[in-house]
């Protein structure tokens, strides 16, 4: 079995590829590249929207996945944003995106969300040219899975600080034999100008999460106008 865990980071896409005999850490520049390379996977687990808000009327612009996940998280809860309506996706600015998104959905789009737009662009191609019969590549957040190894709590620091660092590290020293070294080995493969560091740590803890039984939020998957999975796939333990 086959298992990848991917992250968005600073120069494409951070991924974590588990073997029964390897685990090792690879930058790609893009989907494409990655899927080339990765195709033969039995689960991919990718930090990135891949079904997108199939409505754009008032009230019914956000998706189900997102909220369930943010309640969930607590402390950790705006780690998830929410996904932009598909109409924005081309807007060329942060402030055009809000204008068109309040016009349709009366939300705006936040900064963060704006920064994401190149990368869902990038999914929504792959999977309308990949994907579309294939149950290989799903959408999960590393958030939530750490909080499902930790007992199903969220973790209550921030992954930027050093206790947080520290807490993540813990958790997946206990889904791997040799996490320590491994992190450490895939940090120094790559300048934080390339690949952040928690970027390696979020790959990591998804391809734990593919590797084991999964569920969703919601516990009934939505999809949206393009027939598209809105949900959130996480590891099921015990």
């Amino acid at each position: 079995m086959i298992h990848v865990g991917v992250d968005g980071c600073p120069c494409g896409w951070y991924a974590v590829r588990r073997t029964p005999d390897t685990t090792t850490g690879r930058l790609y520049s893009s989907l494409e590249e990655l899927w080339a390379n990765n195709y033969d996977t039995d689960r991919i687990l990718i930090d990135i929207p891949i079904g997108l808000p199939k409505s754009s009327r008032p009230g019914q612009s956000r998706r189900s996945c997102d909220i369930e996940a943010r309640e969930q998280l607590g402390p950790r809860r705006s780690s998830v944003f929410f996904t932009p309506i598909r109409a924005v996706l081309d807007a060329e600015s942060q402030a055009v995106a809000s204008e068109r998104s309040k016009d349709l959905t009366g939300r705006g789009v936040s900064i963060q969300a704006f920064y994401l737009f190149k990368k869902i662009r990038e999914m929504d191609q792959l999977y309308g040219k990949y994907l579309e019969e294939s149950e290989t590549v799903r959408e999960s957040h590393p958030e939530l899975c750490f909080a499902k190894f930790n007992d199903d709590e969220p973790l209550t620091s921030k992954k930027s600080t050093k206790q947080g660092h520290d807490e993540r590290l813990d958790i997946l020293s206990r889904l791997y034999d040799d996490a320590r070294n491994l992190y450490d080995e895939f940090r120094d493969a790559y300048l934080v100008r390339e690949v952040g560091h928690d970027d390696i740590l979020d790959a990591m803890v998804l391809a734990a999460a593919a590797a084991h039984e999964t569920a969703t939020l919601p516990a009934e998957p939505e999809v949206d106008a393009e027939g598209r999975p809105m949900q959130m796939v996480y590891p099921v333990l015990g």
